[in-house]
This record gives structure tokens, sequence and C-alpha cells, in this order.
């Protein structure tokens, strides 16, 4: 890998988000870094300095010393994430361009790649706990052969997590979120005849007379739910509706802050209660109702 002749201009990597205000001279103090690192063979080292160049405007060099740390600590998707961006962008200089192209033909030979359908826009995607990015991705995502944990983060939803198996040479496709089931709409209720209120007239003897009452006015709806609201349905399994629509039966484990941590328990998913509207225990209304 070429280490000379380093040049500051903007690169934008889905997998590493997009870099922020460019400060030349930070950016060279952290590539810097990055590269002593490596030549010290600490790549968790390298990656921290080289994304933090890459935020600072060193483009194509900082992601390619992100890709080399990605490769020697077995992220090897993330490494396939940068190196499309390296090789798919025109100006990005014939060297870094040229090296990546060879390694993305290197890592095909080596892994599967599985096409992810079916993501909301913005949902986070990792896949054995390394980010990957926002979707839409700029492609498939490569893994070594074997089985490996892809978890979909869409907010006020919980993460979704399935495990995926890549094949050797082999690409497939993968519907990557289960979307809620729709909400039926409801039948109103018919509205009950107005109650009569007695009028007083302000001039002669006092008369009554009758008409409808001012129309109530509905108290605010705060949004979400109060964790104390849900403490008498921890343990129990529970019917909750999101701002989103309602959610299948699922045990509700715990309270965690702002967060209500849902079974099963192996394999547990967190909502955060700002998106919770309703809770029932599982065949009737609990204690809290409704919106807190």
């Amino acid at each position: 890998m070429l280490l000379a002749n380093v040049e500051a201009r903007a690169l934008t990597v889905p997998a590493l988000g997009p870099p922020g205000q460019p400060d030349i001279a930070g950016a060279q103090a952290a590539f810097d870094r990055a590269v002593a690192a490596l030549r010290q063979k600490r790549p968790t080292e390298v990656d921290v300095a080289a994304r933090e160049a890459y935020a600072l405007g060193f483009g194509p060099d900082a992601v390619e010393l992100v890709a080399v740390a990605a490769l020697q600590n077995t992220h090897v998707s993330l490494a396939h994430a940068c190196y499309i961006a390296l090789a798919n962008d025109a100006e990005v200089p014939a060297g870094p361009r040229g090296r990546a192209q060879r390694q993305l033909a290197a890592l095909d030979g080596q892994g599967g790649k599985i096409v992810l359908e079916g993501l909301p826009d913005a949902a986070r995607i990792t896949l054995d706990g390394v980010s990957l990015g926002a979707a839409p991705l700029s492609g498939p995502v490569l893994a070594m052969p074997g089985a490996h944990v892809l978890t979909v983060t869409v907010e006020g939803f919980p993460e979704q997590k399935r495990t995926l198996r890549f094949a050797r040479g082999k690409s497939e496709v993968v519907q990557a979120w289960k979307a809620p089931a729709p909400v039926p709409a409801a039948t109103p209720a018919p509205a009950p005849a107005p109650a009569m209120a007695p009028v007083v007239v302000a001039e002669g003897p006092p008369e009554r007379r009758f008409g409808p009452p001012p129309a109530p006015v509905a108290p605010p709806v705060q949004p979400g739910l109060a964790a104390a609201a849900l403490q008498p349905f921890v343990g129990r399994p529970v019917q909750l509706e999101t701002r989103f629509g309602p959610l299948p039966v699922v045990e509700l484990l715990r309270i965690e802050a702002e967060t209500a941590v849902l079974g099963p328990a192996e394999d547990p998913q967190r909502l955060p209660l700002s998106a919770l509207r309703r809770v029932e225990a599982a065949g009737g209304v609990g204690p809290s109702g409704g919106v807190q």
C-alpha cells in the first residue's frame, strides 16, 4: 500500500457515514497516527485514526486504511464496502482505485454475496456487530463462507435479527426486513346524543331553557408511555401498539431507562417508550389502558 502523496479530497462511504467539516491539519495528524499504528500492527487503532481522518477530509487514503484495518480484524464486509466506494468513484486517484479493484476481485473469489431487499430507508445495517451503514446500501453484502448475524434497526420498532449463510462464489437475494402487520380499520362507535343543559336568561325572571352543552375540550395527549405505567406488565405477555401500528404479542422482560426490553429472553428486542401508544395484557386491557 502506498502511503505517500496523500490527497485531501472528500469521499463519501455509506458504511462510514458522511464526512464532516474538512480540517486538513487535523486530518493529516489523524492519518499519520493511522499509518504509525499500521506499521506497529495495531489494526484497531488504525481503524479509529483512519475514520477520524476520513471524517476530516482525507477521503481515498483514509478509506483505504479503514479497509486494511477491517481485513486485519476479519471484518470482511466492511472492507468490501470501502473497496466498492473506492473502485466506483472515477475521481479517486488511479493508485487507490486500482488497489481497490484488485482487492474486490480477490474477495469475490473467497466469499459469498447476499443482496438485502425490503429495507426501509435509513434502516441501520450491521453484520456480526460491525456497522455497514444505512439503507439503501451501495451494493450486496459480502462475507466469508459460513453463518453471520444480520441486524436491522428501524427507529420506532424492535430491532430484527436473523442468521445469514454465505457460500463461496454464490449470490442470493433475501428479504431483510419483516414489516409489521397492517392495522385493521376500526369501525367508529355512534356518537351519543348530546346532554341537555339549562340556560339562564339574563333579563327578567330566571327561566330554564335547554340546549346542548359546549363541546368538551380533549386534554392534550402526551407521546409515549411512562415507565411506571408499564411496570405492572413486566414478566407478562403483552400486546403493544406503537405510533407505527400494533406489534405481535411479546413478553415484557423489563424496563431500562426509557426503553422497553421485549422477549424472548434469549434474543431480547428493545423499543423506545416514546414509540409506545397503548399496552394491553394479552387477552385484555391492562391497568395502563392507553396513552399515559
